[in-house]
């Protein structure tokens, strides 16, 4: 009788297991920022925010959508940047400072920086460890003079690196940007 219904249990289990698996991943979804010139995928719905700062540049608006969901926090994250600021401090400066403020943001210890592009546009990814050894990652790419920062932490590497991995700059925007100098 115990093994009876222990079977079933593990029968049950083997049936819901998968069944969680594909809900989990059809949860994914394709959202595009047209203003922002690019798309992705995320876990749900994201929020935006916008956000002014005041740099020794000049003001710099931050552009930011962002998704919570059970296993991360996923957001994508972009600026146009003074042309003095992508002349002067080039893209190391850039890079630097937008991987300072992500682990200040996130309460992180930086476990490696490395470099990678995005076509013909430089970027960098980070690993850092945050709060609670909830480890995550980000990328940062400079398109011209707009940053894209994009980050992702959580449970789940495969769902961070899919996040990550799913950015695409939009044709239009990048027509739109070359054709105004941009």
């Amino acid at each position: 009788m115990r093994i009876g219904r222990n079977l079933r249990r593990l029968s049950l289990v083997a049936l819901v297991l998968p069944l969680a698996t594909m809900l989990e991943a059809s949860s994914w979804q394709t959202f595009a920022s047209t203003a922002g010139g690019f798309s992705l995928l995320v876990p749900g719905r994201p929020q935006f925010r916008e956000r002014v700062h005041q740099s020794f540049v000049g003001a710099i608006r931050e552009n930011t959508y962002r998704v919570t969901s059970g296993d991360g926090d996923y957001s994508a994250e972009y600026s146009d940047l003074p042309w003095v600021a992508v002349g002067l401090g080039g893209p190391e400066t850039i890079f630097r400072r937008a991987k300072e403020g992500v682990l200040s943001d996130n309460g992180g210890v930086e476990g490696s920086f490395n470099v990678l592009s995005l076509g013909k546009h430089p970027g960098r990814e980070l690993t850092f460890q945050g709060p609670g050894r909830e480890s995550g990652k980000a990328r940062f790419f400079l398109v011209e003079r707009r940053l894209y920062v994009l980050v992702a932490s959580g449970a789940n590497p495969a769902n961070v690196q899919k996040f990550l991995d799913s950015f695409r700059l939009l044709q239009a925007a990048r027509a739109k940007r070359e054709s105004s100098g941009l």
